[in-house]
């Protein structure tokens, strides 16, 4: 698919993987991703009075909402563009945007000073809760029962009840989290690092293995149905690796022995460098 003219700094796919929204300074858009041209159409759905620093789908793709950097909340009806609702929850840039998998909450993280986190009913048209977290959140996500939020927050990650909104548990990291995801029981992490981690819910505890996919700090992610995992960094890379569990739980290999006989390998100890994580990365450009 082309562009011309479209600098988009967050896109996401609808529910149904048929249309794309994207931000575009103020500008909510829509698009067909699977029409081939030099030249995107694309419809305005909405426009918001700041440039977008959030955005997600409604559950059924019939909406999408956008937060701005003044921490202005809205929501939009994608069928005739048309504003629905326009939210004073936060006054600081809304970080992040998610839904309950099972309800109309809509639920919105920003840094403001006494309550990062606000849950709004779209039925009720009403706040539901705020909370505070336990350090500055970049990014949410609920537990696919519905019963958790959970929170890349500038110390680690953390999960809060959904219906008390008070801290459950969670597990400290030196690197800010900036992007979660959440599969299953697990939640995928992106630091600052460039490293991406998996965290399990059940056990509060980070798998042994992380992977080393970016140089610089990861500012985006997105998992695939096969266990795929979208990232994209300020290094400008977008890619897409492969990260399974099922490797990241196992343990680290211990070094290889040194060579019977071989002084010069048995004096260095870095003479043998550790093996690399076996990965399947694609770059997309």
């Amino acid at each position: 698919m082309g562009s011309s003219g479209i600098n988009a700094e967050y896109m996401g796919y609808s529910p149904e993987g048929k249309r794309v929204a994207a931000a575009v300074g103020q500008h909510i858009i829509t698009l067909d991703p699977n029409i081939e041209s030099d030249v995107v159409e694309f419809t305005t759905v909405g426009v918001n009075e700041a440039p977008v620093s959030s955005f997600a789908w409604s559950r059924d793709g019939g909406m999408v909402f956008s937060g701005d950097q003044r921490g202005g909340l809205r929501i939009w009806d994608v069928s005739n563009s048309s504003l629905v609702a326009d939210l004073a929850v936060h006054y600081s840039q809304i970080e992040a945007i998610t839904t309950h998998p099972h309800g109309n909450d809509l639920v919105s993280a920003a840094n403001d000073a006494y309550a990062n986190v606000s849950i709004y009913n779209i039925s009720a048209e009403s706040a539901v809760a705020k909370m505070k977290t336990k350090a500055a959140v970049w990014d949410i996500a609920t537990a696919n029962d519905g019963t958790a939020i959970v929170c890349g927050e500038q110390t680690g990650v953390r999960m809060y009840d959904y219906r008390t909104v008070r801290f459950a548990r969670g597990v400290d990291h030196s690197k800010s989290i900036k992007r979660i995801a959440v599969k299953g029981n697990w939640v995928y992490a992106g630091g600052l690092d460039g490293a991406i981690r998996a965290w399990d819910l059940r056990t509060s505890q980070w798998a042994p293995q992380s992977y080393q996919v970016h140089n610089e700090g990861i500012t985006a992610l997105a998992l695939s149905d096969d266990g795929r995992v979208l990232t994209g960094a300020l290094d400008n890379k977008v890619l897409c690796t492969s990260v399974p569990v099922a490797d990241m739980l196992r343990p680290p290999a211990p070094p290889a022995p040194a060579a019977k006989g071989d002084w010069k390998t048995l004096l260095s100890p870095h003479a043998v460098p550790p093996a690399a994580p076996d990965m399947d990365t694609d770059v997309l450009t």
